[in-house]
């Protein structure tokens, strides 16, 4: 194993400790029973999981992650660029979630009904 890759607790506290990382992935964490939601034809998600929410975590790991360095957000029933930070990232490449194959919301947290297209990789620019 690489010496300089190192796992750890997923708590405030250890992540915290370790101060700011090269790289965040948030492989299908930041969304709610999406294959219910999506099975169960559900208009919005306010009352489940309210875009508030989400922008708030992706914020808190906005506040991990150092400068110049990757944020990976992949299978979220929201879109990255609706948070208000996003505007610090680019996306790099063409690396997108349309394989997601359920539901996604805007920052009203209601359904959005024509699929689109969202990136995955994003690089930050500016803390």
């Amino acid at each position: 194993m690489d010496n300089k890759i190192r796992f750890i607790d997923s708590n405030e506290k250890d992540i915290r400790k370790c101060g700011k990382y090269d790289l965040i992935f948030c492989m299908a964490v930041l969304q709610r029973t999406p294959d219910t939601i999506t099975r169960q034809g559900v208009k919005s998600l306010k009352k489940i999981y309210p875009f508030e929410k989400f922008e708030n975590q992706v914020i808190e790991l906005d506040s991990y992650l150092k400068k110049g360095e990757l944020m990976v957000i992949h299978f979220s029933q929201y879109s990255f660029m609706d948070v208000n930070i996003s505007s610090k990232y680019k996306a790099l490449g063409n690396y997108n979630q349309d394989d997601y194959a359920s539901v996604i919301f805007d920052r009203n947290s209601n359904l959005i009904e024509k699929a689109i297209s969202r990136n995955s990789i994003f690089i930050k620019l500016e803390d």
